[in-house]
């Protein structure tokens, strides 16, 4: 509905912009976390077995 090229010349992100990249970000950081889980899951079943 908005002009966005009035918007990215001032400088300021649009509103749309902003919540994408922060939904990319909260992605990202559950992702991370997702795997960094698993990683120490795995390092404990190695201790397990050694």
């Amino acid at each position: 509905p908005f002009p966005t090229t009035l918007r990215e010349r001032s400088g300021k992100p649009s509103i749309k912009k902003q919540l994408v990249g922060y939904a990319s970000m909260v992605h990202l950081n559950e992702a991370t976390t997702g795997a960094a889980k698993v990683i120490k899951i795995e390092i404990k079943k190695r201790r397990k077995t050694k």
